[in-house]
């Protein structure tokens, strides 16, 4: 599958309260997204542990991060900041405990552009943490294209 035009996309994490072992997991897996004009902004949601740092150790290393350190308000109130702070064509939204697989951002930009549609989800499954270095391997593979697109002319009626 090969895009005609690279748009920037900005993927959105609130981080409050991530240890070590899931920041390196969730964010590693947008950062080696297979579509690449990225911006990540992570909104450090005034956590009093080592995630500040830890986003700030992405930022140095990757010029596509940005951090934004703001007093507790909640998700809710860190997705409008970074909303606020993204330059993207197209916005994504992340959780501090997701991780992507590796065509993610690729295969929903992908059924946004060739449907014409305002909006595009993928599925996701529950997992614990002692599937950690499972799921990242499987993610890490990257998606087979999918069989089809599902387009819901009435997404209120079809939820």
């Amino acid at each position: 599958m090969t895009l005609q035009t690279t748009p920037l996309v900005s993927i959105i994490i609130p981080v409050y309260k991530r240890r070590k072992i899931y920041s390196d997991t969730v964010f590693d897996s947008i950062l080696q997204q297979s579509y690449t004009n990225l911006e990540v902004i992570l909104v450090d949601d005034g956590a009093k542990d080592s995630s500040p740092s830890i986003c700030d150790d992405y930022a140095q290393s990757d010029s596509r991060v940005t951090v934004i350190h703001q007093p507790n308000g909640g998700i809710a109130k860190a997705q409008n900041t970074g909303l606020d702070a993204a330059h993207g064509d197209y916005i994504a939204f992340a959780d501090n405990d997701d991780i992507l697989d590796s065509r993610n951002i690729e295969l929903l930009l992908h059924a946004l552009k060739s449907t014409g549609a305002d909006m595009s989800k993928g599925r996701w499954r529950q997992f614990g943490v002692s599937q950690l270095p499972t799921i990242y391997n499987e993610a890490a593979q990257g998606a087979d294209e999918p069989h089809h697109i599902t387009v819901f002319r009435n997404p209120l009626r079809a939820y």
